[in-house]
């Protein structure tokens, strides 16, 4: 009879468990996650229409229709989705073409050439993972000479001034 309790309390301690597992530590946001089939998607009322990279967790907007059309996507592909869900996804900030390793960064249509690893660093940009684009859609972004014209402002740095006093 002790063997039998022993047994029966060691199910009721798992049927219990199993729940409690469930309720507390299985992320049910990312039931809710976007299909890996959804890449192409556009938000209610707006026309741009974003890819969405599921190995990295990043959108991108497509810069024009031709970019779009380039990749041999169809307009029936695109899924519209809700402003909240499309938040969840950061904006892709660096790319690279597959024949190069060279890196770039992009932001509002515009692209710079990031010339060292230090700048990487620089400006925060260490952890953020590269999208491989085509040759054809980088072309079709502005090529700007400086960081801070394509964008790219270093976050936390300290600004020193000068002042110049005349003493007369």
């Amino acid at each position: 009879m002790l063997k039998l309790n022993k047994k029966i309390s060691f199910s009721v301690l798992i049927s219990v468990f199993i729940p409690l597992f469930i309720l507390f530590f299985y992320n049910i946001g990312s039931a809710k996650a976007l299909s890996t089939d959804i890449n192409q998607v556009k938000i209610p009322g707006e026309a741009a229409v974003y890819y969405l990279n599921h190995a990295t967790g990043q959108r991108k907007v497509y810069l024009n229709e031709a970019v779009f059309l380039d990749y041999g996507n169809d307009w029936a592909s695109v899924k519209t989705i809700s402003a909240e869900e499309l938040a969840k996804w950061p904006e892709a900030l660096l790319v690279k073409t597959a024949g190069s390793d060279d890196l770039y960064f992009i932001k509002n249509g515009k692209k710079v050439k990031m010339n060292s690893v230090q700048n990487i660093i620089d400006y925060h940009l260490e952890n953020v993972l590269p999208l491989t684009v085509s040759d054809f859609e980088l072309s079709q972004y502005q090529t700007e000479e400086t960081y801070q014209a394509a964008g790219l402002e270093k976050s936390g740095s300290l600004a020193v001034t000068q002042t110049v006093l005349n003493n007369a």
